[in-house]
């Protein structure tokens, strides 16, 4: 005999009569070379808006997320730069024009998106008012007796691109995800900095080379000399 369907407010329920216990994983059955790498993984969300990083996130999650095979061409400058799956303009456009490269939008401020959970929040406790049995933290759609509930899942990983960067230069991009232009940069820096010891360490060699080249008398020559440089 079938399970009977609990009935609440007017609506069937579904046949679930537990919580799963294990993460679904979409790759448990899959071979290595079908998995998305762990190089796509971490720049597939590059300058992308809260909202297209969860959706790609949700993609990979569940298995859909499919690798570019070829570059594809961006929609503002027309070239073929494009090496990330779904984004419809280049790396470069995006931060040119501090827009989403995915839906192509600029990102909305964080304020926007607290306005609206506050608003909705006011609306739930009004309801929650007029409904004795109503449950305030799960907001009902359409306002009907046979509505199905709505849950609003707040929590998301990519928190952190409405959070302002100390770095000047990226406090533009601000509501984008900005990782890999904060460590290309990062990269830069050291590199640079290596370069520059790397100058200063060839610099002090041929000083000791010149030194003991013309002997123990000319010490006091070539320290005016450096000092004159």
């Amino acid at each position: 005999m079938p399970s009977r369907r609990v009935t609440k407010n007017g609506t069937r329920g579904s046949h679930q009569v537990h919580m799963n216990k294990v993460k679904f994983d979409p790759y448990r059955y899959k071979l290595d070379d079908e998995k998305v790498p762990a190089s796509v993984l971490a720049r597939m969300t590059s300058l992308c808006c809260r909202r297209c990083c969860d959706i790609l996130q949700w993609k990979v999650d569940y298995g859909k997320y499919a690798q570019l095979q070829r570059r594809k061409k961006c929609n503002h400058c027309g070239e073929n730069s494009i090496s990330h799956a779904y984004h419809h303009i280049c790396q470069t456009c995006a931060a040119t024009l501090r827009c989403c490269a995915k839906c192509q939008k600029p990102p909305g401020t964080p304020c926007e998106a607290t306005t609206m959970d506050s608003s909705g929040e006011d609306t739930e406790d009004c309801d929650s008012e007029g409904d004795p049995h109503g449950d305030a933290s799960v907001p009902r759609q359409g306002g009907g007796t046979g509505a199905m509930p709505v849950k609003r899942s707040s929590c998301s990983n990519f928190l952190f691109v409405d959070r302002e960067d100390s770095d000047e230069d990226l406090k533009p991009l601000r509501g984008l995800d900005i990782r890999q232009l904060k460590a290309s940069k990062q990269a830069n820096v050291r590199q640079q900095e290596r370069e520059r010891l790397g100058r200063l360490r060839e610099r002090e060699r041929r000083t000791i080379l010149r030194r003991s080249a013309k002997g123990p008398g000319c010490d006091d020559e070539d320290d005016d000399s450096i000092d004159e440089e």
